[in-house]
């Protein structure tokens, strides 16, 4: 059997959680049996060639040397490139997440991660809005003949089936790999050049409305009255609502116990999760979420919202808040 991989979403260079979720996926496959048996393909957009995506399971990459942008706006418009000249010849394709792909008489998987765009619009940019997600929005309406839906937990699926009840015999779930637990390996260097001197609690995930960083520079002038050694540290890339965040966070009334370092390493990242208090991550929509679980992989303790994927994800193993009551 031939297998096509979307590997378009390791190409960012800061990473995301789909391409965290896509290297865990492919990390699992390459212990399995059954990747043995099958003859997988991978390919991406754009340029330089992909020979720097440090794939944890073997296979060839085909590149087509047109940007992403482009080469959606022609899938989109003109049903070109065809998908065997994206992928080449083979049996099925799995895309990590819904993008532009050519209508074909390839069977497609597609994992979709949460219906987020349409409970809470506000949180991505306009132009996200009226151009991708209006394009996944027309997809899950109108599905590909061959198409199959993977989602990442119950309550992903159930958001689908809601709203698009004739996905219902077309899905199936599947969780993620969890990640492995951590040994607590020392490595001073890296984090003293972060330059945080007290303890500290630590929010993991892109900088955006979604992620409620708002609420976090909240809960934590609240904690901060009680415990005045502690300090705040974010970690993740800016997203969507980075002028307003920015504001909030220079506003705090604690401003000079938070630190904002932005896209670290992933021996700096290792070396946050293993020191910090807690991780918190009081997120108003999530489909599955990583950085708790990354987080407890390490034996540090997770505070979360009670809503969407999370309670079924994480179970008794965390603190839940009401998202919209962090402070309190």
């Amino acid at each position: 059997m031939r297998v096509g991989v979307d590997l378009r979403c390791l190409t960012e260079p800061a990473g995301s959680g789909v391409a965290t979720y896509t290297r865990a996926v492919l990390s699992a496959l390459a212990e399995s049996p059954y990747a043995q048996s099958v003859a997988w393909q991978g390919f991406t957009t754009g340029w330089p060639m992909s020979s720097a995506l440090n794939l944890p399971l073997a296979m060839p990459v085909k590149q087509w040397p047109w940007p992403n942008r482009l080469t959606n706006m022609m899938v989109a418009f003109l049903s070109w490139p065809s998908a065997t000249r994206l992928v080449g010849a083979v049996d099925c394709v799995w895309q990590p997440n819904p993008l532009f792909f050519p209508a074909s008489s390839i069977p497609q998987v597609v994992t979709i991660h949460d219906l987020s765009f349409l409970h809470y619009p506000q949180f991505f940019a306009l132009r996200t809005r009226l151009w991708y997600l209006r394009w996944v929005r027309y997809w899950l309406e109108h599905p590909p003949r061959l198409a199959h839906l993977v989602c990442v937990s119950q309550a992903t699926a159930e958001d689908v089936i809601e709203r698009y009840p004739h996905w219902r015999s077309r899905m199936t779930i599947v969780a993620p790999p969890p990640p492995a637990d951590q040994p607590l390996r020392s490595d001073p260097e890296s984090f003293n050049r972060l330059g945080i001197a007290g303890p500290y609690v630590l929010c993991v995930g892109t900088l955006e409305l979604r992620k409620n960083i708002e609420g976090v520079a909240a809960g934590f002038s609240q904690f901060a009255r009680r415990h005045p050694a502690y300090e705040l540290v974010f970690v993740g890339q800016w997203g969507r609502g980075e002028r307003f965040l920015r504001r909030v966070l220079a506003h705090a009334s604690n401003v000079s116990r938070i630190h904002v370092l932005g896209y670290v390493s992933t021996m700096q990242r290792e070396a946050l999760y293993q020191r910090a208090f807690a991780v918190v991550y009081p997120s108003f929509y999530e489909g599955y979420g990583y950085p708790p679980l990354e987080a407890m992989a390490y034996g540090v303790p997770v505070v979360v919202s009670s809503v969407t994927s999370l309670p079924e994800v994480l179970d008794q193993a965390a603190l839940y808040i009401d998202p919209d009551h962090v402070a309190y």
